[in-house]
This record gives C-alpha cells, sequence and structure tokens, in this order.
C-alpha cells in the first residue's frame, strides 16, 4: 500500500510516515539540521511536505550514508 499525504504542511506523525521512520528519528534529524524546521501557524506546528521533499532530493550519497548511521543510532 502506497502512503499519500495530500495536504502541504503535516504533523511529525504522517511526514515519519511519509518517510519510512519513527516519529523520534525523524524529530532528531530536524534537530541535527538533517530535515528542515516546521512552520508555526497560530501555534500550530507543522512541516511543509514540499519543503521536506526537496531536503531528501538533495542528499547526495554521502549524506544518505549519514542520515544512514542516523537511523542506526550510530
Amino acid at each position: 500500500m502506497r502512503f499519500r499525504i495530500r495536504r502541504a504542511c503535516c504533523e511529525p506523525t504522517a511526514l515519519r510516515r511519509y518517510l519510512g521512520m519513527g516519529t523520534s528519528t525523524f524529530l532528531r534529524m530536524v534537530d541535527e539540521g538533517v530535515l528542515p524546521k516546521p512552520k508555526r501557524i497560530r501555534g500550530v506546528v507543522a512541516w511543509d511536505r514540499f519543503t521536506l521533499d526537496t531536503y531528501v532530493d538533495a542528499i547526495g550519497d554521502d549524506e544518505a550514508n549519514t542520515v544512514e548511521r542516523i537511523l542506526r543510532g550510530g
């Protein structure tokens, strides 16, 4: 089954499923600057899915290895 997000701004739970990772891993990668920080809209914290896609698309081979290390907890 393919996971689809139709909204531009999403909460971390939806985006972590979109990326196939746990919420804590997603939030850690945001804290480490691997993934973009959220937008704040009247007190609601949400990520722009299109910005997230751009970050993921821009990951090169060396950075992808860094992401893999983070996902393994190393």
